[in-house]
């Protein structure tokens, strides 16, 4: 107590762990809300965008590949993979040497899509971040090294 102040008693991990899931997650619902406000686009399930974002950083992906970096079953990327098809969001290829296998690519129109639902992601943190107190923002920013570290830890084995 040598600043004055009281010291807060430490957290468990497990009650840290609910706290971070749960702003995690109003984080992430917000701002796909508002990401998707006012858009005619067709709603994507968060599977497809998922699948879709996964496409879009490896292009030529296969079935396969997409599974298992999405921890899914196969049959289930594979129905995915339709969907966004049909959508014109997704395109199929044939291996040239091996035609059971099929590799993924975006389209033009999701990678538009991709981007402009990214922007509007980024400026509804953006200007929700810009509203804080600055000390909250830097709290935030110092603690993003820690969180990166989380996700890396929660990488399964």
């Amino acid at each position: 107590m040598a600043s004055g102040r009281p010291t807060k008693p430490a957290q468990s991990s497990s009650a840290v762990a609910e706290q971070l899931v749960a702003s995690i997650a109003v984080i992430r619902r917000r701002s796909v809300y508002i990401a998707r406000a006012n858009r005619d686009e067709p709603h994507l399930t968060t599977a497809q965008i998922e699948l879709l974002r996964l496409v879009n950083r490896q292009p030529k992906l296969t079935v396969a590949s997409a599974a298992a970096e999405l921890h899914l079953a196969p049959n289930t990327v594979s129905t995915l993979v339709g969907q966004l098809s049909r959508l014109g969001l997704l395109d199929r290829a044939y291996d040239t040497t091996d035609r059971r296998v099929i590799h993924l690519d975006v389209t033009e129109a999701s990678r538009r899509r991709l981007s402009g639902w990214r922007r509007r992601r980024l400026n509804a943190v953006t200007k929700a971040l810009s509203s804080l107190d600055p000390a909250d923002r830097d709290r935030i920013a110092e603690s993003l090294s820690a969180l990166e570290n989380l996700g890396e830890a929660l990488e399964p084995k």
